[in-house]
């Protein structure tokens, strides 16, 4: 994953070099903002090394045989895999983010995402999250009443799973780390976003289209 950073470096030293120089504040804040997601970048590719190497421990041990996992160590096992994939997702989503402002400082930006229509710049913005194994519809609740745009669960949903995510990202990194976890998709119809199980996108809605 060493690449990513590459990549990222990169970026930003191109965009440093291009605009460093300039005045307009625009351009400034461009490079600071590129600068901070490199930081972020790189503090993330060591997380995800660790909660990595982590889940090899203790899976080697496991597979030896030779112990008997006490309670911890299922619990840092458990808080291993969540880390791992709590953090590539978000390398993954930071990527894409970066490569979309790249779109638009080079004015090649041919489509715009409904979830930006719909959010704004607060889709990127940074917020901390703590939840631990919350259902579904407290999280639905919280991020429909921080960010004020109504969300409905859509299709057959599997409940029984739990969100649980803790540190420091993106609204969009949540969404998305919401369609891994149950196996869905996110509709944006009209002023509102729906969570969709996979397949199940066109399904109605339990209020109707009067929303629309």
């Amino acid at each position: 994953m060493r690449w990513l950073v590459v990549l990222a470096a990169a970026g930003a030293f191109w965009a440093g070099a291009g605009l460093a120089a300039g005045t307009n504040a625009a351009e400034k804040a461009l490079v600071e903002e590129l600068v901070h997601r490199q930081d972020m970048l790189e503090g993330d590719v060591e997380k995800v090394g660790k909660a990595a190497a982590e889940v090899e421990e203790i899976r080697k041990t496991r597979a030896a045989g030779e112990y008997v996992l006490n309670d911890e160590e299922k619990r840092l096992e458990k808080r291993g895999r969540v880390d791992f994939h709590i953090f590539l997702e978000r390398i993954r989503n930071d990527t894409l983010e970066v490569l979309q402002i790249y779109d638009r400082v080079l004015h090649k930006q041919a489509y715009v995402d409904p979830m930006e229509k719909l959010y704004g710049r607060a889709l990127h913005q940074i917020v901390s999250v703590q939840w631990e194994d919350l259902p579904l519809e407290d999280v639905v609740g919280e991020l429909s009443e921080s960010y004020g745009v109504p969300i409905d669960i859509q299709g057959l949903i599997d409940y029984r799973k739990t969100m649980s995510l803790e540190g420091d990202m993106s609204l969009y990194s949540i969404l998305l780390y919401i369609e891994s976890v149950y196996d869905a998709t996110l509709v944006v119809k009209g002023k509102r976003l729906f969570i969709a199980r996979l397949g199940h996108e066109d399904d109605e809605d339990a209020e109707g289209d009067a929303d629309k």
